[in-house]
């Protein structure tokens, strides 16, 4: 592996240890979570098991005790995902506040140091510009379409072309001679 590979591996390895670190007090919570999040996905059949019990055991006995029985039953399972969705909700926000407020400044130096460390020409960095000429392309395509100048095939059309013609992949950047004793390097 080359060096460039294995900085990469370790800056990787190291940023994995830090959101571990953030989520290690919370592992217990994210636990009762996870079993909460099972039994109110179990609890969303509610609604489903209860229409076919009235199809099958109230409609074919024409039972009124049946009917209320199973409504009651229906509601109080309503009330209970409701009650695990709510103690779910805040267990998250807690535990999404701590986090934020162990990673919100490492995070924010990485997303502002971010465009200082994209190439000149990258398709990262050109990612913006390529989106804003899209969405140009498309708000005149719109703008063709209601004054009756073009079909909205056309305007689909000049969109997609446009989206491709910006997505492919070209390098800008002149390469020096290989005899240069620069051999092999880019030129911005």
């Amino acid at each position: 592996m080359s060096h460039v590979g294995q900085l990469h591996v370790a800056r990787l390895r190291q940023s994995v240890s830090v959101v571990r670190a953030a989520l290690g007090p919370a592992r217990s919570m994210l636990l009762l979570i996870a079993i909460f999040s099972g039994v109110v996905n179990i609890l969303a059949l509610t609604s489903s098991i209860y229409m076919l019990q009235v199809y099958d055991r109230v409609l074919s006995s024409r039972s009124i005790p049946t009917l209320i029985a199973l409504s009651l039953a229906a509601l109080w399972l309503y009330g209970v995902q409701a009650i695990l969705d709510v103690i779910r909700a805040r267990m998250l926000v807690r535990i999404s506040e701590n986090v934020e407020r162990d990673l919100a400044p490492r995070v924010f130096r990485v997303i502002v140091e971010m465009p200082l460390r994209a190439r000149v020409g990258s398709a990262e960095a050109m990612q913006p510009l390529r989106i804003a000429l899209q969405s140009a392309v498309l708000a005149l395509g719109a703008y063709f379409v209601i004054h009756g100048n073009a079909t909205g095939g056309i305007m689909l059309a000049a969109s997609v072309t446009m989206s491709r013609a910006l997505c492919a992949n070209v390098d800008i950047r002149r390469r020096v001679e290989p005899s240069s004793p620069l051999n092999g390097r880019m030129l911005a």
